[in-house]
């Protein structure tokens, strides 16, 4: 469904994903350009966030950091458990006894979910459901390359205790094509090479993939930059708890309006040891580079300069800026290195995180909600 709000459609692309649709009420007391509204009957409030791409002048490209910060609902269609307690756990499944899945439903790679931990020690772990194994109607297999991150299931330390399970929530996941869309339905640029078109990078496990909408594909489709073309990208996954770096060909600015539910609680992302990072701020306000306590992240690097320290890039309009921590206070290289503790970072933004050294691995880094609802 396309969905346009007539005071704004000189300003906004709408996708024809339900995600894109306007409200229109305020979110009081939380300092950023964002809805909420209360569902009757649900625990999590609907909202909305609005997410800002900065032009590029038509022959240079403007990048922009950018994110994700509502989860989606789940389809009407559903079938099955959203949420309840898990009974049982191996190294890569999780199991709900009596879930009543549809064998298969959550497995599809157009449509993938993710398996959030809402209780416990595991707490804050969104977990993707892969596409390679089919779930079963009680049973999930996590992702590889998820695994790849946090370790084993069981190594999280989930209780499965009988009556007192930690707990469990399903989300949709978006990918490349449910949420950025084509350029006949959302504004993206497409071209026949990267070169010529919008790109969008998604950083997982450390490891960074440019992609495109090819237009010299038949039909036209999202590409990898570097594998000419072949398999299609639609269905690349976009993690809630990543980001997404958007650099934009097209002289006209993007500005996207989406719809989720407010996420609350605690998350764990897991941060690469050593190397980049596209970090989602994930909660929907706006924060700031201290309250991310990303310094506190065990393992993290201070430094008395950007050259001897871990550090975080931030965009706005287009336009980089690097950040380092002393030991004391966050600093931004150049402009006199003043203290930068209250920079803000905006609701449907992201962190680029460049960590020094050769340590392999993941830290896990947890963060908890800047609001109560």
């Amino acid at each position: 469904m396309k969905t346009i709000d007539p005071r704004r459609a000189a300003l906004v692309v709408w996708s024809n994903s339900k995600r894109w649709v306007a409200l229109c009420l305020a979110m009081a007391g939380l300092g950023l350009s964002a809805g909420m509204a209360q569902t009757p009957g649900s625990e999590l409030p609907t909202g909305y966030s609005d997410i800002a791409v900065a032009a590029g002048s038509g022959t240079a490209k403007k990048t922009t950091l950018i994110s994700i910060p509502m989860l989606e609902d789940l389809p009407a269609e559903f079938s099955g458990s959203k949420t309840g307690r898990i009974t049982a756990v191996s190294s890569d499944s999780v199991t709900v006894a009596g879930a009543g899945w549809t064998a298969g439903a959550l497995s599809t790679a157009a449509a993938p979910y993710f398996i959030e931990i809402t209780s416990g020690v595991a707490q804050g772990h969104l977990l993707l459901i892969s596409s390679a194994k089919a779930n079963t109607t009680d049973t999930v297999t996590i992702d590889s390359g998820e695994l790849s991150r946090v370790g084993s299931v069981t190594a999280l330390g989930i209780s499965t205790e009988a009556g007192s399970g930690d707990t469990f929530r399903i989300w949709p996941a978006d990918t490349l094509g449910s949420f950025f869309g084509t350029p006949e339905t959302t504004g993206i640029q497409g071209g026949a090479s990267a070169a010529t078109a919008d790109t969008v990078t998604v950083v997982v496990g450390g490891s960074a993939a440019t992609y495109f909408y090819n237009t010299a594909a038949t039909p036209p489709r999202w590409s990898r930059v570097g594998l000419g073309g072949g398999t299609d990208a639609f269905n690349v996954v976009i993690p809630p708890y990543g980001g997404v770096q958007y650099a934009r060909l097209a002289a006209t600015p993007l500005q996207f309006r989406v719809l989720g539910r407010m996420p609350v609680g605690s998350r764990k992302v897991a941060i690469k040891n050593a190397g980049t990072t596209l970090l989602s701020p994930y909660w929907p306000v706006n924060q700031t580079l201290a309250s991310l306590e990303l310094h506190n992240l065990p393992g993290w690097q201070s430094g008395s300069s950007s050259s001897s320290a871990d550090t975080v890039v931030l965009t706005s309009n287009g336009s980089a800026s690097t950040f380092f921590h002393d030991g004391t206070n966050w600093r931004r290289v150049g402009l006199g290195g003043g203290n930068a503790n209250s920079t803000v970072v905006p609701a449907g933004a992201s962190v680029l995180i460049n960590k020094r050294g050769s340590a392999p691995g993941f830290t896990t880094y947890q963060h908890t909600s800047p609001y109560s609802l």
